[in-house]
């Protein structure tokens, strides 16, 4: 592990529109300890209640307060027939709290919760401008390594009857970022993520998701940045696979 772990720049006109207002979205309304957290955890897609904690309001399972088993293959509660269905890069997905109120103004939807997203682990006090490809966090027993964006399924917009959704959250840049698996162990919401390694602070996800659709798009060929990303090890095959990697 890296010592003397960077903080990443916010270059704001190379990323995607990363704020609502005056807001930044790395400036975390909710976070009242500056301590990125799990404020969430989701492991059903089934809601069977809803509770409100920091001003939002979480919809999961019934025992989500207790500890859950995150293995290789992501989070598995008294279901394995649904475990593993992302693959191993994308075995967690993560999504930021901070991005509910901004949604529910644009969408004119107060009724939208934790967990809208399809995300497994909402958190406090991190955004895609914060959190960087190859970050190691230990959260409980385990460890995690952000390996890419998050890719939202089409399906999304057809659950949440918002038609342009999956384009919106692209382009807004609130993709939310999936996690691989280093360690397994017991996780519980409420625990802090704590930041053992940062090998590429120049590789915000949100630069990511800027580099990749620019190039994807045919808006950005073979520079230098796409040519340095090419060289992140630590991003996702199917990520890599958009560089022509």
């Amino acid at each position: 592990m890296s010592h003397g772990i960077a903080t990443p720049t916010h270059p704001l006109a190379h990323y995607p529109a990363a704020g609502h207002g005056d807001v930044p979205l790395w400036a975390d309304p909710q976070d009242v300890d500056g301590a990125p957290r799990l404020l969430a955890l989701h492991v059903s897609a089934l809601p069977a209640g809803s509770v409100s904690r920091h001003g939002i309001t979480i919809t999961h399972t019934s025992d989500l307060s207790h500890p859950a088993w995150l293995g290789y293959a992501g989070l598995r509660r008294g279901d394995p027939g649904t475990w593993g269905q992302r693959g191993r890069d994308q075995a967690v997905v993560a999504y930021a709290a901070a991005h509910y109120p901004l949604w529910r103004h644009e969408l004119a939807r107060q009724s939208l919760v934790s967990g809208a997203f399809d995300e497994h682990f909402t958190v406090l006090g991190q955004t895609e401008t914060t959190v960087c490809i190859g970050d190691a966090y230990r959260i409980g027993e385990a460890t995690v390594q952000v390996s890419s964006p998050h890719q939202p399924e089409t399906d999304l917009s057809q659950r949440l009857q918002v038609p342009d959704l999956a384009q919106r959250l692209l382009t807004s840049g609130r993709t939310g970022w999936c996690y691989r698996v280093l360690g397994e162990g017991y996780i519980q919401e409420g625990q802090p993520l704590i930041l053992q390694d940062r090998p590429y602070p120049e590789w915000p996800v949100a630069r990511v998701l800027a580099v990749c659709l620019a190039h994807r798009h045919h808006a950005l060929p073979a520079t230098t940045a796409v040519a340095d990303l090419r060289g992140c090890t630590q991003l996702s095959q199917s990520w890599r696979r958009l560089l022509g990697t």
